[in-house]
C-alpha cells in the first residue's frame, strides 16, 4: 500500500509539511547556536487570542 493523496488534499497539509520538513533539515545542522537557543522567551508585547479583553486592559496599564 502507497501513502497517496488527492491533490487537494496534499496541498490543504502542504503547511505541515513544510513544517516538518524544515524541522527535519534543521536537526542535520551540527552548529547549534546555544545563545539563540537559551535566549527563547516568551513576547509580552503580543496580544493571546486566549487573554481576556480585561488582562490587556491590565498589562497595558501596568506598561504605561
Amino acid at each position: 500500500m502507497t501513502n497517496t493523496q488527492l491533490l487537494p488534499n496534499a496541498l490543504e497539509n502542504s503547511n505541515q509539511y513544510n513544517f516538518d520538513l524544515m524541522r527535519e533539515i534543521l536537526a542535520l545542522d551540527i552548529n547549534i547556536d546555544r545563545e539563540k537557543i537559551h535566549n527563547n522567551k516568551v513576547d509580552t508585547n503580543i496580544n493571546y487570542p486566549w487573554e481576556t479583553s480585561e488582562r490587556r486592559k491590565l498589562r497595558r496599564n501596568a506598561d504605561e
